[in-house]
């Protein structure tokens, strides 16, 4: 929103090409464009490609988002409830239609009238005594929350059965090394819920297992030997 220093709008453009995003939109800009080139890096391409409009013409988007620094954590000030950007985020992957993030102005953010048309608001829970992020920062953290599941997503997460198969050979494991009976049970809920709060990913589950595996084929051989002796 009408920005007027060059290395903001060119920070910008290299954050959004850091997390795959490229369409920019400068709404009433008050900078020289080619200066703000050797402020974006390898992201000048975004930079290359971005329109400039106005305010109104953000409307064509189904959902508008914006962000302000200033917040209000009273439920009676509607203009200045926010959400986190995790919070945005994870609302943000059940849409479907067309979002546009809204940043505020270099110096004094997005006005009262501005935060009427949008439908959420984003907080960025910095320390009180100096809250205001610089944008080229703030927007780096927000499309770092809005591309995170892509990342999350491209580990395959470890399956019901491999899971359940860690669990099982702890409990083995537990059993053949002389565990209380009596907290067997709670043992198994216990670790069943760990690994379950871990997400492993199902190499690592493949790992975990191997090893239990291998722990407890090496425990049977011994007990067996000692029992022969």
């Amino acid at each position: 929103m009408e920005p007027v220093y060059e290395v903001n709008v060119g920070h910008v453009a290299r954050v959004m090409a850091n997390f795959g995003f490229s369409s920019l939109l400068l709404v009433n800009p008050k900078v020289d464009l080619e200066k703000a080139r050797k402020f974006s890096s390898h992201g000048v391409y975004v930079l290359d490609n971005a329109e400039v409009c106005r305010f109104e013409d953000l409307k064509m988007f189904d959902y508008l988002i914006g962000t302000t620094a200033v917040f209000d954590v009273s439920s009676k000030n509607v203009l200045r409830s926010t959400v986190s950007p995790r919070f945005m985020a994870d609302a943000v992957r059940r849409f479907s239609d067309s979002i546009c993030l809204v940043f505020g102005r270099d110096t004094t953010g997005l006005r009262n009238e501005e935060l009427e048309e949008l439908d959420m608001i984003v907080s960025i829970y910095a320390n009180s005594s100096y809250p205001t992020l610089n944008i080229g920062h703030a927007a780096a953290i927000i499309l770092y929350e809005l591309s995170r599941h892509r990342f999350e997503d491209a580990e395959t997460v470890a399956t019901e059965e491999q899971r359940s198969r860690i669990v099982q050979y702890a409990v083995d494991l537990a059993e053949s090394s002389s565990y209380p009976e009596y907290k067997m049970p709670i043992f198994e809920r216990a670790f069943s819920q760990l690994i379950g709060k871990g997400r492993p990913t199902s190499r690592e589950a493949t790992l975990i297992i191997g090893l239990l595996r291998r722990v407890n084929q090496t425990i049977k051989r011994k007990n067996q030997s000692f029992s022969k002796t």
